[in-house]
Parts: structure tokens; sequence; C-alpha cells
């Protein structure tokens, strides 16, 4: 079979490649820890949004797109290695979507980020939106154990008419096994750059002995917070998230839940703790409902891999 060589792609020295885009095998670094990247393009043919490139080695894949509400949106799975990421593992994610491609992004399951041996776990994600394409990026949350070592970055560049809702929700420990994050580090970096210019930035270093964790000016004990940003959203559309945020997303959630959302120009923040994940994710799920309609121009359609 023909291959793909580390020629043309150096960053995968010592592999080759079938032109399924899939390595022969496994790839474990030396030093131990998985080295993992996938990257593909969503471009737009006619009506549909179609996937015309995947490229991957590694524990990271995509399943098989599939478009429960019409042609126009490709709808995606994004799947991390099943045993979860410890130290030493380098994952990487590359999305490129070309002109009005549209595409929501999910995971059927939470990350999770176990002890480190000492060296540090990393996952970059990279994604750029040409003009006039829409993204809903919406992850389960992920969970850091207590001795981990984490770095996790996201980049979202967009150009032109460009239009992205998104969240990431960090869950500090398991609540439900009362496991808390005692010790160990994790550093999160969330960026939106727009035709270019930075727009947005959000930097994260979290360690299990800060204070910050448990005082009122912090976490609060709370374990779980997220941060939900979309682009680009107007006065009417957040004066209905407004309302959310008087009512903390949602009947039924507890007193210690929190949640505040701003503008910055047209792109909103929502920032929310709380000491359960699904709690945020409801709450986050809440404000995409509003939004979607009026950002998208398309009803509301949940993923179905939520609801198994």
């Amino acid at each position: 079979m023909a291959r793909l060589t580390s020629t043309n792609y150096p960053h995968l020295s010592g592999l080759s490649l079938n032109f399924k885009g899939q390595t022969d095998m496994p790839v474990r670094a030396e030093q131990g820890g998985w080295k993992a990247q996938l990257t593909f393009d969503l471009n737009r043919r006619g009506q549909r949004t179609i996937l015309s490139r995947r490229l991957h080695y590694g524990p990271l894949v995509i399943q098989r797109p599939f478009y429960p509400e019409g042609a126009e949106i490709c709808h995606l799975y994004l799947i991390h290695p099943p045993g979860g990421v410890v130290g030493g593992d380098e994952l990487r994610l590359d999305v490129d979507m070309s002109p009005d491609a549209q595409a929501l992004i999910t995971t059927p399951a939470s990350g999770k980020f176990y002890r480190s041996n000492g060296q540090e776990a990393g996952l970059r994600q990279n994604i750029h939106l040409s003009d006039n394409t829409s993204l809903e990026w919406m992850p389960q949350y992920n969970i850091f154990f207590s001795g981990c070592k984490a770095r996790l970055e996201t980049n979202i560049s967009m150009v032109g008419s460009a239009c992205f809702i998104g969240w990431e929700i960090t869950a500090l420990g398991r609540s439900a096994s009362r496991k808390t994050f005692t010790r160990g580090i994790v550093h999160q970096r969330f960026q939106i750059t727009r035709d270019g210019r930075l727009a947005f930035i959000e930097n994260n270093r979290i360690t299990g002995d800060s204070p910050a964790l448990n005082e009122y000016w912090g976490m609060a004990s709370s374990q779980v917070m997220g941060t939900l940003l979309a682009v680009p959203v107007h006065d009417e559309q957040l004066r209905a998230i407004r309302e959310i945020e008087k009512t903390h997303g949602l009947e039924g959630e507890p007193a210690s839940a929190r949640l505040g959302v701003s503008l910055i120009e047209d792109i909103m923040v929502c920032r929310c703790l709380a000491r359960q994940a699904e709690y945020i994710q409801r709450i986050f799920t809440g404000i995409w409902r509003v939004l979607r309609p009026g950002m998208m121009d398309r009803a509301v359609h949940e993923p179905r891999i939520w609801n198994t």
C-alpha cells in the first residue's frame, strides 16, 4: 500500500501512515506517554458540509460524520483515549473549516486526566473558522484527578462573519466519590482571535494547595467551573441570557451554583461555578438553546449521544 512518510510530515518521524489517515499500529513515545494527533478539514460542497480530509495517529479519533438535521450541518463525535490521559501524553487537534461550512462537535464521554508520574500531560486544540462558517463546540466536561499535571490549550481563530458557540467545563476531582483535588497543577488557556486580532484570552493556573479553591473570592469549594463563549451576540440575545443568569440557569439548581454573564464587544462570556459538572452542563445547554436559533438560524437539536 502507498504510504505517507515523515518527509511530508516531519512531526510524524518514525511513523508510516496509509491513505485512510491511520497508523498501522498505536503510537507510543519512547519515554512513556501517548503521542496523538488528529487533523481534519470541513468543506462546503453544494448544500452539504463534508469531512474532506482526515489524518490521525494515536488514540485520538472522530466517528463517521452524520447529519441528523440535514446536509448543511455536520455532526461529529470526538473520541479521546479510552483509558484517559496521563503524564507524558501529548494530544493535538487541528480543525480547518472552509467558507460556509457548518458543524457541531461534541464528545461521547468526559475527558479524564489522571495522576502524573512527574511528566506533564498536554492537550492542544486549534480550530480555524473561515468566513461565514458556524461551529458549535460542546464537549463533555474534563475531570482532573488529584495529583495530575496537565495543560489544556484551545485556540479559536475566526475570519469575517464566522459564528461560534463553545464551552469548556473543568471538574477538579470527583465530587460523587468525595475525591477532591488536593495536589497537582492544571494550566488552561482559551483564546479567540478574529481576523488575526486577539479578541479574548483566559488563562487559569490551578494548584491543589491554592486557597482560591476554597475561598469565596475564588471557587468557593465548588470543585467545578465552566466558561461558555458565543460570538457574535447582540443585545436582544444578551437580554434573554440575563434572565437565565437570574435563576442560575434552571429551576432546581442548588443555591451554591453561581453564574455570571458579561459582554466584551460582541463576545458573550458566561462563567459558572457549581459542585457537580452536570449542573454546569445543564445551565450551558439552556444558554445554548436560547442562543442557537438567533445566532445559527436553526432550531434546537441536541446531540443524540447526550441521551445515551
